[in-house]
């Protein structure tokens, strides 16, 4: 069978890029594929360094069959986020130079990518991202070996045995590090100006990762900014009552029973490679109301509520991208809108399509495997040449 080395983050059961990872790997095992996993590296800010963390548990019983490497393969797949030209020179030179054939899986948030980043990528034999929006930016810019596959899912997710939502929806769900790119702030103003106290709630579960900039506000600091300080028609304890702030890690178990609580899931993202939560309340027949951020566009449905998108605004310095970097701007009171549409919609929200089964996603995988392994011829694996090592160091070239 053919053999892929995936060399991507997989340890943590609530990092978004380990939860795709293992979900992409288990697909490609599904299908007939040899799978080896393996984590070297993770990112801290904006810098890779080796991976001392110990894998949580549930991640072992998941993938834990796939974590080997064998000295043989037959494609290797590395894996890391699109980050700005400054850091993509060292990750996509490096890999132009692996053994081939090589392969890389990656996604970004921006509406754009930078001419030096497309030409690292042309480099590469493969590349796949996991949303119709990352691939329409990179071909329109240039890219020639890109790849859309979507992000399979399993039928023993969890997800999937909720409960439906109530009849009435009139609780409102959001997940995600609290930073400007996902703009929560906006889904706060837009549930403020939507409701009045005790029309619907809205639940906030923010990520453990803080922004790297204190200045970005809180969201105590939003309710007051959208009310003022006398809290304009709302008093604290309705307040305390329709909108929950959760702070810290929960369990997996506890992350389902917070969409199982939920109707409606609702984002205000300016920018998504998949949206995990998103997909996953999708996963739980739960209603999607969301931003035109890019990833979601891809799962949505016809009982789903897509706000679209007018135009750009530019990323935040702080991510440092590419200079002129945008993200996905829309009108906030279509968001508006939208929530109170969502909060009267009595129709059964319908579930992920089984486009985006595992079954399906696992053949689409194989056939890029296959494809890129049988049109790349693989170069031989290089003698060690210790001597010449030895012979260098005795010229004094070191």
């Amino acid at each position: 069978m053919t053999v892929v080395l995936f060399e991507t983050l997989w340890h943590s059961y609530s990092d978004g890029w380990s939860i795709a990872s293992r979900a992409y790997a288990r697909a490609m095992h599904a299908a007939g594929l040899t799978v080896q996993l393996h984590s070297r590296e993770i990112m801290l800010t904006d810098v890779w360094v080796e991976n001392v963390e110990r894998p949580d548990p549930e991640c072992v019983e998941e993938v834990g069959h796939l974590i080997k490497r064998d000295a043989e393969r037959d494609l290797y797949v590395f894996s890391c986020t699109l980050t700005g030209e400054w850091g993509t020179r060292f990750t996509l030179e490096p890999l132009s130079k692996v053994r081939r054939p090589r392969a890389f899986y990656t996604m970004f948030e921006r509406r754009q990518v930078g001419t030096s980043t497309v030409r690292m990528l042309n480099e590469i034999d493969a590349v796949w991202v996991p949303c119709r929006a990352n691939y329409e930016v990179l071909v329109a810019a240039g890219a020639t070996n890109v790849t859309w596959i979507p992000l399979p899912y399993f039928d023993d997710d969890p997800h999937l045995g909720l409960p439906p939502p109530r009849r009435e929806p009139k609780h409102f769900l959001w997940v995600g590090r609290w930073e400007p790119r996902k703009a929560p702030d906006n889904l706060i103003r837009a549930f403020l100006r939507a409701f009045r106290p005790g029309e619907a709630k809205l639940t906030l579960k923010m990520g453990t990762v803080p922004w790297r900039d204190e200045s970005y506000t809180s969201p105590e600091d939003v309710i007051v900014q959208e009310l003022g300080p006398e809290l304009r028609g709302w008093r604290p304890h309705e307040l305390a009552r329709d909108i929950r702030i959760i702070r810290g890690r929960l369990t997996p178990r506890d992350m389902v029973a917070l969409h199982a609580d939920a109707d409606v899931y609702c984002s205000a993202s300016r920018g998504e490679g998949i949206d995990l939560p998103a997909y996953a309340a999708k996963l739980g027949g739960r209603r999607v109301v969301t931003t035109d951020s890019g990833g979601p566009r891809d799962f949505l449905t016809e009982t789903d509520i897509l706000v679209p998108a007018t135009g750009d605004v530019p990323c935040d310095p702080r991510y440092r991208w590419e200079p002129g970097s945008t993200f996905a701007d829309y009108d906030l009171d279509e968001l508006v809108s939208a929530l109170q549409t969502a909060r009267g919609d009595t129709r059964r929200p319908e579930r992920m399509s089984f486009d985006f089964h595992h079954e399906n996603v696992g053949d689409q995988l194989r056939e890029w495997v296959e494809q890129t392994v049988e049109r790349v011829p693989p170069e031989p694996k290089p003698e060690p040449s210790l001597v010449d090592f030895g012979q260098w160091v005795l010229d004094g070239e070191g």
